[in-house]
């Protein structure tokens, strides 16, 4: 399974290209976190980049996102 985004553009998104979006949020969440396993981060950001609520942010914000803790509600 290859995890390279299709190559589409999302008209409502601050980064229309999903190709662009994907490459952006996978460098955040690497230089948030050095040690993930790069082609681990590549499917996250992948499957980011395909969920209308991730693309309606910046995908430096939509990484820092999920990087945030889950409260005790479970709710970011």
């Amino acid at each position: 399974m290859s995890s390279t985004p299709p190559q589409f553009q999302w008209q409502r998104s601050p980064v229309p290209l999903t190709a662009e979006w994907a490459e952006r949020c996978f460098t955040r969440l690497i230089a948030l976190d050095p040690l993930l396993d790069q082609e681990e981060a590549r499917t996250i950001a992948a499957d980011m980049a395909e969920r209308q609520h991730w693309r309606s942010m910046l995908p430096e914000e939509a990484a820092d996102v999920l990087f945030q803790p889950i409260g005790k509600t479970g709710v970011i």
